[in-house]
């Protein structure tokens, strides 16, 4: 007789019969385990030789753990019994031949649980968001690919055109709406989703996951979304010279801040200087444009405090002795990003439009003391890795425990530009499709 156990992930199918050799008969038991994150299927398989003989099979067994998870989302492996190097503890002598089925058994059953769990992980609908200046016809590509297998794919428009340069602190809340009305007029997203964002759509994707109580996002893509901001510092600065600030001035209003009014010679520090002073003189500024929100200028302290977005979701605001609300929100964003089963964050250094392209994998430039400093210490600005970042060390709202269970990947790709992760970007050559087939893709299977 042969037992074997295996969780299957949550989600996942298994056959419940199995045409084995003629001298066994085996029989199928499922059982169901429903955790607070998932629902787990425990698959047990019992099999008797039917010619009993002197060689016939004793009962050895083997656990295969699959990635389950307790009540708290922990992965909590099944023991594994240490066998011999032929797969199975040897309790009495068997025939090569039983050794042969048995080892012919667990290798279907393995076989047979990760085609399972990829086809269980293939059919989850997806929602996309997209970036600054974009409709929602930004997605397009994804929706024909997608659906031409047969899954369910909506390109979010709750904020397209002139209007995705809004406050990000206003765009966010009609995001989760917007969620909110997708997966509840559609069964098909009942047992959870993907999060595929493109730039911009990358922080207020996130944004989204932290805010949501409810949501039931599996797995988050984000595509060179600036996930810890934008900072133009010396590394490419020549290329928003070369800009000549028209990108600049399409964000923010020359009312406002008048990008244009400032020479090359201004790039190197000065220019950036007095847009963070301008950003903490006017505060309200946090509520009309969302390059105010995403600004992630050097100086730490002025940052965590005068920018009202990115702080807050990156959860290095400081909370005030006695605000047990802010507390306790802290709390809840961290909570829900790390009810993400993974998460993809994809870069290039091809990328001229965020800036350090490493914002897209949460680097970011070093620190400087005073403000003043961000003009006179620019040049020694260099990018800062994301382990290297408080928000890793201190895990603030969740990168370390999210990596350490194995489900945090960075994706560092040559020569795609910014645009190519959604189009064809026909000025660098870069093909969609390619970068599509050969990178994206396989986060979505």
């Amino acid at each position: 007789m042969l037992d074997v156990y295996m969780y299957l992930p949550s989600g996942a199918a298994i056959f419940m019969h199995s045409k084995l050799e003629s001298n066994l008969q085996c029989k199928w038991n499922v059982l169901m385990k429903e955790t607070k994150f998932s629902v787990q299927t425990l698959a047990t398989i019992r099999c008797n030789s039917v010619n009993e003989s002197h060689h016939a099979l004793q009962p050895p067994t083997s656990r295969m753990a699959l990635a389950p998870t307790d009540d708290e989302g922990k992965s909590t492996p099944l023991p594994v019994i240490r066998v011999p190097h032929n797969g199975f503890r040897q309790e009495a002598p068997q025939s090569p031949v039983s050794t042969m089925i048995c080892r012919s058994i667990l290798l279907a059953l393995v076989s047979c649980v990760f085609a399972s769990v990829a086809s269980a992980a293939s059919d989850l609908p997806v929602i996309f968001f997209h970036g600054v200046f974009s409709t929602y016809e930004a997605g397009d590509n994804f929706v024909a690919n997608l659906t031409a297998e047969g899954r369910t794919v909506v390109s979010l428009s709750f904020c397209d055109g002139s209007c995705s340069k809004e406050s990000l602190l206003l765009q966010v809340p009609k995001a989760v709406e917007t969620v909110r009305e997708v997966v509840a007029n559609n069964s098909v997203f009942d047992d959870g989703y993907i999060f595929i964002a493109h730039s911009q759509g990358g922080p207020i994707a996130r944004a989204v996951i932290e805010e949501m109580d409810d949501h039931k996002v599996k797995r988050f893509i984000s595509l060179a979304g600036l996930q810890n901001g934008q900072f133009i510092g010396p590394d490419k600065v020549e290329v928003s010279i070369a800009n000549n600030a028209v990108f600049l001035t399409m964000l923010v209003p020359e009312t406002m801040f008048n990008y244009s009014a400032y020479g090359p010679e201004d790039y190197y520090g000065k220019m950036q200087k007095d847009y963070v002073l301008y950003s903490i003189e006017n505060p309200d500024s946090q509520y009309t444009y969302s390059q105010f929100n995403v600004n992630r200028w050097p100086q730490f302290g002025s940052f965590s405090t005068a920018n009202f977005f990115l702080p807050v979701y990156n959860n290095v605001n400081q909370c005030l002795p006695g605000n047990d609300q802010c507390i306790y929100d802290k709390n809840r964003r961290k909570a829900n990003f790390l009810k993400l089963e993974e998460a993809h964050f994809f870069t290039s250094p091809a990328d001229d439009v965020i800036m350090p392209w490493q914002s897209c994998i949460f680097g970011r430039y070093s620190e400087v003391d005073t403000i003043e400093e961000i003009e006179t210490q620019y040049n020694n600005l260099t990018v800062v890795d994301m382990k290297d970042t408080l928000e890793y060390t201190a895990d603030t709202f969740g990168l370390q425990t999210l990596e350490k269970r194995g489900g945090l990947f960075l994706h560092e790709i040559a020569n795609v530009s910014h645009g190519c992760w959604a189009v064809d970007d026909k000025d660098t050559g870069c093909s969609w499709a390619t970068v599509y087939d050969q990178y994206i893709y396989p986060t979505l299977v």
